[in-house]
């Protein structure tokens, strides 16, 4: 599993990546490998409170961009905003767009 986000919180007032801002111009990415029940349901109990750090098996970088090609026998299915969105072709491309967000107050 990959997830990646440019915000600190998913819901709830739970996160995966805690130190993510966004103001940094960062992707903050998590790759989870593939584990065992046994193992994600220690990871979702350590994510409960706040101690995800504790899993080892998890690596986190930051990226400006990030590329991810698959090969022919596995296919990328994903969340986006909440909404399932099953990706076609061999490769997605993600970046941030820097300050292109306005509001209005």
């Amino acid at each position: 599993m990959i997830f990646i986000s440019n915000s600190d919180e998913l819901g709830y007032n739970v996160s995966l990546t805690p130190e993510a801002s966004l103001q940094d111009g960062l992707l903050d990415v998590i790759v989870i490998p593939q584990i065992g029940k046994f193992k994600m349901l220690w990871f979702g109990i350590l994510l409960l409170f706040k101690k995800q750090h504790l899993f080892k098996e998890i690596k986190s970088f930051q990226s400006r961009d990030l590329h991810i090609h698959k090969n022919k026998e596995n296919f990328i299915e994903s969340q986006i905003d909440g909404e399932l969105y099953k990706m076609e072709g061999d490769s997605i491309s993600i970046s941030l767009k820097e300050k292109s967000l306005s509001i209005l107050i």
